[in-house]
């Protein structure tokens, strides 16, 4: 005789419903192991169509708002980006320097006819009409693509006369060329005959200025928009021009007067500038498991740089970044996550952190997120986020769907 045929129907189907709820909740933490060795950060629900209201596993969501937010400034290095800007724009100023490499060491006794500086723009900063103006100036101290950002470069770093001038309205993608004093160039053919280095030159907006430009540096993928050096001379009686297309550059910018008002956080590419948001998530239940959580910030959509509010534009990147913090000033470079609008139309910027909210959850020290421009190195766009005196459905909202036994 079986183990069953002396049970009564009310025991047996006891039974039959408690084996088909363990079932149920194995096969949903199945479901929760895949998604957890899947590591992928986008938003899913995997696991909650399986189970019910009366199931030993609850799935339950709650929406979190900021408790906390701040902007801070970092020193950020520009060498590894793909263009490099100069002009200035309402309270922005952005400095380029440029070094010439491949010099050759045979033009010591040449004479320098002419020398231009050649730049392909592709990117802008302020009215497209506006007027781009700067100077060329000879570098004096030493400096690396690597080692330079707004605060190594001062008036003491470069010769206060100009070796070269440059003023006008140009379009988003025009060349430029721009004269320099032949006897700068002959200085650096002296350097190469002597086998020394130069330190190149810098450009600087001048008060003519009321808008910023971003030239293709020697980073970009294009090889015929990269900066040239173009230089004809006389050597005895044959006259030459040479191309120079290789060297180092690296841009600087600043911004002095980026407000800090507390109801705003700002992201601030370029200068740069980034936002520190924090969540309390003590009324979150503890012991849970996260199966997607959502962060969202909401834009402030007007347009006066005067107010501090954002600024974009159609050559814009129009994406973040956010890292987890694992001090109160550092974070995990490995837990960055991609943040873009729902749609073209929104102001909301959403972020799939289920793992940072997990860490959390699991007893991680909570120091928040830190947001960055996903282009912070080669652009100089505004972000304005709402934060704690706005309506509480504009302000940074966390999203979380999670599951707990019952």
């Amino acid at each position: 005789m079986s183990g069953c045929e002396g049970e009564n129907p009310p025991t047996r189907n006891r039974r039959e419903r408690v084996q088909r709820k363990r079932l149920k909740y194995a096969s949903f933490l199945v479901l929760v192991s895949l998604f957890w060795v899947s590591c992928n950060e986008e938003p899913t629900s995997i696991g909650i169509g399986l189970l019910s209201s009366q199931d030993f596993v609850r799935v339950d969501t709650t929406t979190i708002t900021a408790v906390s937010g701040t902007t801070i400034r970092k020193h950020i290095n520009a060498g590894s980006s793909t263009n490099i800007m100069v002009g200035k724009f309402q309270g922005y100023e952005a400095r380029a320097l440029l070094r010439f490499t491949g010099i050759p060491d045979t033009l010591l006794s040449a004479t320098v006819l002419s020398a231009n500086l050649i730049l392909k723009a592709n990117y802008r900063f302020g009215d497209q009409q506006g007027n781009l103006a700067f100077s060329v100036n000879k570098m004096t101290q030493g400096w690396t693509e690597t080692g330079v950002n707004w605060d190594s470069i001062s008036t003491a770093s470069y010769e206060p006369t100009a070796r070269g001038f440059f003023s006008a309205a140009i379009a988003d993608t025009d060349s430029v060329a721009i004269s320099i004093d032949s006897s700068l160039v002959r200085e650096w053919f002296q350097a190469a005959a002597a086998a020394q280095g130069t330190e190149g030159i810098i450009l600087v907006p001048t008060a003519a200025s009321n808008k910023i430009v971003g030239f293709n540096s020697f980073q970009s993928s294009d090889a015929s928009k990269t900066p040239r050096l173009v230089v004809t001379f006389l050597k005895g009686t044959a006259q030459d021009t040479l191309w120079f297309a290789s060297g180092e550059d690296v841009f600087v910018a600043n911004i002095d007067n980026l407000n800090s008002d507390p109801s705003l956080v700002y992201v601030q590419a370029g200068v740069a500038y980034r936002s520190i948001v924090k969540f309390d998530l003590s009324s979150a239940p503890s012991h849970v498991g996260v199966h997607q959580a959502m962060l969202e910030l909401t834009l402030n959509p007007l347009v006066s740089i005067l107010s501090s509010t954002s600024r974009l534009n159609s050559q814009s990147v129009d994406s973040l970044v956010s890292f987890f913090l694992v001090t109160s000033d550092s974070v995990d470079n490995s837990t960055l996550i991609l943040g873009h609008r729902l749609n073209p139309d929104s102001a909301v910027y959403s972020f799939a952190i289920t793992s940072d909210v997990q860490r959390w959850i699991s007893g991680k020290p909570n120091f928040g997120l830190q947001i960055e421009a996903w282009a912070e190195t080669s652009k100089l766009d505004l972000f304005t986020f709402f934060l704690g005196s706005a309506n509480s459905s504009l302000r940074p909202r966390l999203k979380i769907i999670y599951s707990r036994l019952l």
